[in-house]
């Protein structure tokens, strides 16, 4: 019956050792969890908030020096006007195909649409324009030219603002994140430190001062 006693007291002591890592494998796991999630947060703000934002700028730089090519056409010869007009357009269907490639919220993706409708309008005018000005007809100069290109940059600079609002979405969550992730950690931190004391008293009580507890106790 002694002994008996002996190894109850060792199944409880296991017992508390065995939920004490299980909760710290656990806590373990919510950690790498949130660590995951983080790092898909923190991939997210330079793969679809960064780069879309980068290539924004560049798509409104294009479409600018196109603009400047139609308020300076006769500065170019026929020939050299047609090649940095295709330089330009090779340049934004490149970014609009990378752009593509992005993740894109269900409201980026309305006005994302209504840009490319919007530039491809600008485009055929464009495109005309040039045809006028080898039938020597009026240039590049005309009021739905403009009119398509302000839509053009109105719905880039809407996409622009929705980049920051969803960046800074992104960082309020990763800030949430981090902060779900303090407490766990402080949780886990004593329970190592209980689990290190119940190993040195594991280690320190002999089965016979375990039976001389036991005799007191009967005893009493």
């Amino acid at each position: 019956m002694k002994w008996a006693y002996v190894i109850q007291y060792k199944l409880k002591a296991a017992a508390i050792l065995l939920v004490i890592m299980a909760t710290i494998l656990a806590g373990n796991l919510y950690e790498r969890k949130n660590f995951n999630t983080l790092d898909k947060s923190i991939s997210a703000i330079y793969q679809d908030r960064l780069m879309p934002a980068t290539y924004i700028y560049e798509l409104s730089n294009h479409l600018y020096r196109k603009r400047l090519l139609q308020e300076h056409y006769t500065e170019y010869n026929q020939e050299q006007l047609q090649l940095k007009v295709a330089e330009h357009d090779a340049a934004i269907n490149s970014l609009l195909q990378d752009y593509e490639k992005t993740y894109l919220t269900e409201e980026e993706s309305i006005h994302w649409t209504a840009l490319k409708s919007a530039l491809y309008n600008y485009n055929r005018q464009y495109d005309i324009a040039l045809a006028n000005i080898r039938r020597e007809a009026p240039g590049l100069n005309n009021r739905q030219l403009a009119h398509d290109f302000n839509k053009t940059m109105a719905e880039l600079d809407v996409l622009s603002k929705i980049q920051a609002g969803v960046g800074h979405k992104i960082e309020k969550d990763s800030h949430a994140i981090v902060t779900s992730s303090v407490l766990p950690a402080y949780f886990e931190n004593s329970m190592l430190v209980i689990l290190g004391i119940i190993c040195v008293v594991l280690f320190s009580v002999t089965d016979n001062r375990i039976l001389q507890q036991a005799q007191r106790s009967s005893l009493n």
